[in-house]
């Protein structure tokens, strides 16, 4: 656990994830939240934030590696704000717990 990470990601030109599996990739949105370009390998969660601000996660380490390379040449590129703030606007606190009662509530209807 790290308190420090907006100070790491200002330091940052880009962010990069290889995971292959996450729950909820906070460290995606913390990237977001950074307004970071982003480069990552699709696993479950990635794909669904990244859509949000209009990109695609690399799907082998080819695709990957060009894209880190296209940045490092590139690092004026930097993703559009208004587009990573409306991505994460859906994902406040009041959001989340809306939408976790609403899961809930349907998987108990299911269960009766």
């Amino acid at each position: 656990y790290r308190k420090d990470i907006p100070e790491l990601l200002q330091a940052s030109d880009l962010y990069v994830s290889t995971s292959k599996q996450e729950g909820l990739p906070v460290n995606i949105l913390e990237a977001m939240m950074g307004r970071m370009p982003i480069v990552a390998l699709e696993c479950r969660g990635v794909a669904e934030l990244l859509s949000l601000v209009g990109a695609t996660p690399a799907r082998d380490m080819q695709t990957f590696r060009a894209t880190v390379q296209y940045y490092k040449k590139h690092r004026s590129l930097h993703r559009e704000k208004d587009a990573i703030q409306s991505a994460l606007s859906r994902y406040t606190t009041p959001n989340i717990m809306k939408n976790m009662r609403q899961l809930y509530e349907y998987e108990g209807e299911a269960a009766r």
